[in-house]
């Protein structure tokens, strides 16, 4: 086979997997967003979650911190713009004492429980055989990772 052949056809496979993903993904990340401002709500009202809840939350704050590759990106832009970086100090000023919220959260068992999970996948509009072999490649792919993702920005 031709060498363009062959990155023809993994376009069309990529392609092919990436479109169902990314549905499923932009609509859990909406979904994800969601639940994130009600649990923020429900928290900073000072609502805390069960001890018998398979899932602690909790609110954290976080100060903007100047990291240092952004400094030094903000210092070559005012050698080049002296007259821009002096609006952009001033902005940059402004946002510096600004806080991020984030909804941050902590399963307390081993992993959280299958009713969860299999709920999920059934608002997203998997049932039966389709939702239980999409819960059992999730597992099969999280095994190998990192600690999964255990919080959410909001607003911003």
């Amino acid at each position: 086979m031709k060498k363009v052949e062959e990155a023809a056809i993994q376009v069309a496979a990529l392609a092919a997997v990436d479109g169902p993903l990314n549905s499923y993904h932009l609509r859990t990340d909406r979904r994800l967003k969601t639940a994130a401002r009600e649990a923020y709500e429900r928290l900073a009202e000072g609502q805390k979650t069960d001890k018998k809840s398979p899932v602690y939350a909790q609110l954290d704050w976080e100060t903007g911190a100047t990291a240092r590759g952004y400094k030094l990106g903000v210092e070559e832009f005012s050698r080049r713009h002296p007259k821009m970086a002096k609006e952009l100090r001033g902005t940059i000023e402004e946002q510096r004492d600004s806080q991020r919220v984030y909804v941050s959260w902590k399963v307390r068992s081993a992993e959280l429980p299958k009713s969860y999970v299999m709920g999920v996948l059934s608002d997203l509009g998997m049932t039966g055989a389709a939702a239980e072999t999409t819960y059992q490649a999730i597992n099969h792919m999280t095994a190998g990772m990192k600690a999964p993702r255990s919080s959410v920005l909001i607003g911003q």
